[in-house]
């Protein structure tokens, strides 16, 4: 069967993502396959004198093993084969930079004195919106693929505004904000939404007894992920709720652990999360998988302290961030940006890697 993964909300149409599983394809499917496969003609006309159409037919088993190995060509989805969006401070600050699909030069999309961080795709993939402090506070910023017309989307919150995470639709975008509303005695974390344009902005998901953040959208838009802490100590756990930030429901339960679920990631099926379990004190990062019903809940990385998951666009691969041992003996850690397939043995691969810091890594939607 293949599985079309569609991004987008009402309306959309787009496909990003396509899986093909080992029971082979529909008939109906596997005739559109074929077509743009193997090529297509007129039908031919009936017979003359109403008898059987003469053209020899061809080999229906040949055709489905040409239309097979075609889609499974088609399908496979490499790492080293997309656009990598990241941050690193190789130039002295943090920097967004961009590595095109079998590339090894970095791109500088930013290039300016003030911090730059945690870039995120449109769903398009032509904008970038990421957080600065190019304007004074860290705020929401956008700019095009290529870096150029940078434009501040916010600028009121008392002390942040950052991590921003864009709507399968283009419409939205999702970002932490730290401020103080007129039931708080202090600036609190909250997740608040926006239009595309920085128009609208306003509270999504009510205060807890704690902090929300870290939002995440699903691939219909009908759904987002973030983490609270609303227990007594320093536990986090992982909530889902509609989009308009009702009917809320937590689906980790690690309470009075110490133990922090956090930076969840929807699949793009939608029916998983990545996310990252630290123990207690931060000795381990673990990256995780469960069900968005809380269920299946498995361990994909153990060892380390692993960031930031973000899905390729068919479901298939993590690219991540990593705490590895520097090179530079003044410096004991470093981050590199790493990538590793959902299934099989869960052998890691460095995409991005060096002397300085890099993380925030993102797939290119298209």
């Amino acid at each position: 069967m293949l599985h079309i993964f569609k991004f987008g909300c009402e309306g959309s149409q787009s496909t990003l993502g396509v899986q093909m599983s080992h029971t082979g394809a529909s008939a109906t499917l596997a005739g559109f396959v074929l077509c743009l496969t193997l090529g297509c003609s007129p039908s031919n006309p009936p017979a003359a004198n109403g008898g059987a159409d003469p053209t020899p037919k061809a080999d229906s088993t040949a055709k489905k093993t040409k239309l097979e190995e075609a889609s499974k060509e088609k399908v496979v989805w490499k790492p080293e084969n997309s656009d990598l969006l990241f941050t690193s401070n190789r130039d002295g600050n943090s920097e967004i930079y961009l590595l095109r699909a079998g590339q090894k030069d970095w791109v500088n999309l930013t290039n300016n004195k003030a911090f730059d961080g945690s870039p995120v795709w449109s769903p398009d993939g032509k904008w970038i919106a990421f957080n600065s402090d190019r304007g004074g506070k860290d705020d929401i910023w956008k700019m095009k693929a290529d870096g150029t017309e940078a434009v501040q989307l916010t600028k009121n919150a008392e002390e942040f505004n950052r991590f921003p995470s864009w709507s399968p639709d283009g419409k939205t975008i999702l970002y932490n904000s730290m401020r103080k509303e007129k039931s708080d005695k202090n600036n609190e974390f909250y997740i608040y939404a926006m239009n595309s344009d920085g128009s609208n902005q306003r509270q999504l998901v009510k205060q807890s007894v704690k902090n929300s953040y870290g939002a995440a959208w699903s691939s219909d838009c009908k759904q987002i992920a973030y983490t609270r802490n609303d227990g007594t100590d320093a536990s986090r756990n992982i909530y889902v709720a509609d989009s308009d930030g009702t009917n809320e429901r937590r689906i980790t339960n690690d309470e009075g652990n110490n133990i922090s679920n956090a930076e969840p990631s929807f699949s793009p099926d939608g029916k998983s999360i990545a996310f990252v379990v630290t123990s207690s004190g931060g000795k381990s990062s673990a990256l995780t998988l469960i069900g968005i019903d809380g269920k299946n809940r498995r361990t994909l990385i153990r060892d380390g302290q692993n960031f930031l998951p973000q899905w390729s666009i068919d479901g298939s691969w993590l690219v991540f961030t990593a705490i590895v041992p520097s090179e530079d003996k003044k410096v004991r850690i470093n981050f590199d940006i790493l990538a590793v397939a959902v299934g099989g043995d869960a052998k890691p691969i460095l995409l991005v890697g060096g002397p300085k810091n890099e993380e925030s890594g993102s797939w290119r939607p298209k």
